[in-house]
């Protein structure tokens, strides 16, 4: 990457403005003092930070990767009590962390997907809609949270294929990403709605480096799930549990998808002692066919209840099996019984809301 090279508007412009207000944030609270981002010469990336008055009392010059300076953290001056190592520590810390993103989000930017499109260029495009599916308490008709979804049916092509694609150009973490800020701009952007917003991210997205940027967006951390699906085996468990416990300290709760369709989500449970689980739609299928089907989904409830955890039942398409899911035990229901991923919103309240 050479001078001149500007970060263009759209996702990734925004979840790294995201990402430095919450450094600046954080710098304040742990050191007392401002925290400031200034880009390089040649490198255009306003507006995301603001120089205090005064000048800086240290710059740490972003200058690691590849020998190419992309920008500056600094801040004003320290309070006598601030150890001078440790807040240039902390600043060369983010500084790394902010030129790996930016590299990171220049290639996406520069990286064509589908029909010579970029993910910007993709997720702007009317074939492409955020979508929502409503997570039902059965017991009160009510929604406790939505799950966001994505339609590519303008493409003719479904989300998992258009993240296999991503995957063989090495962009799954950041389309993953970019549908998770769509997702939460849509969700933020809709009458008020109660509830969480659970948003599908695998290895890839949740160690891309964004996931913070997402978490200082416009839905408040506490109002977050990240959920993690049973389609992608997790490599680095410690790694995983290192970014989850982060978010996890700003309020974000961890979901496990698809449990009970195979070893790796049950490991998943295991590993990541998850707040929500959700059953897979295979056992519930036969809920109304095979007893043993139904005593697992109560086993799989206790457990949940066990370990302090909500237990989510996916794939509800009759009445008879949302009945026998309650007798089991099972409140928290998901499927097209109630409603299929739409953009309208189904609100705790009479009515829906329409995302934008």
């Amino acid at each position: 990457m050479g001078k001149g090279m500007s970060l263009e508007a759209g996702y990734g412009r925004e979840l790294l403005g995201n990402l430095l207000g919450r450094a600046v944030v954080e710098c304040e609270e742990k050191f007392g003092v401002k925290a400031y981002f200034a880009p390089a010469p040649g490198v255009s990336i306003d507006p995301l930070g603001k120089v205090p008055a005064g000048g800086p009392w240290e710059c740490v010059a972003i200058d690691g990767v590849a020998a190419v300076p992309l920008g500056e953290f600094g801040c004003s001056a320290p309070g006598a009590e601030v150890s001078r190592d440790a807040l240039l520590a902390y600043l060369a810390e983010k500084a790394f962390a902010t030129v790996i993103t930016l590299r990171s989000l220049l290639s996406a930017q520069s990286t064509p997907l589908v029909e010579g499109q970029t993910i910007d260029a993709l997720l702007g495009d009317s074939r492409y809609q955020a979508t929502f599916q409503p997570l039902m308490d059965a017991s009160t008709g009510r929604p406790i949270g939505h799950e966001a979804l994505s339609s590519f049916a303008g493409y003719g092509i479904k989300p998992l294929d258009m993240l296999a694609l991503a995957d063989t150009r090495g962009l799954r973490g950041e389309l993953e990403i970019a549908l998770a800020h769509s997702a939460i701009k849509a969700f933020a952007c809709s009458a008020p709605c109660q509830g969480f917003l659970s948003l599908n991210l695998s290895e890839e997205g949740i160690c891309s480096g964004y996931l913070e940027g997402l978490l200082n967006g416009a839905v408040a951390p506490q109002q977050l799930v990240i959920e993690i699906t049973e389609t992608r085996p997790i490599g680095n468990y410690e790694q995983v549990l290192m970014h989850l416990e982060r978010a996890r300290a700003r309020g974000v709760r961890v979901a496990v998808d698809d449990v009970g369709a195979g070893y790796a989500s049950l490991h998943h449970v295991l590993e990541l002692s998850p707040d929500i689980i959700k059953v897979d739609r295979s056992l519930v299928a036969k809920v109304g066919e095979k007893p043993q089907y139904a005593q697992m989904l109560r086993m799989l409830g206790l457990y949940a209840a066990r370990i302090g955890a909500l237990c989510i039942a996916e794939g509800v398409e009759t009445a008879q099996q949302a009945t026998i899911l309650q007798l089991e035990g099972i409140r928290y229901q998901q499927g097209y019984y109630y409603q299929g991923p739409s953009a309208v919103l189904a609100c705790a309240g009479a009515g829906t809301c329409q995302a934008a």
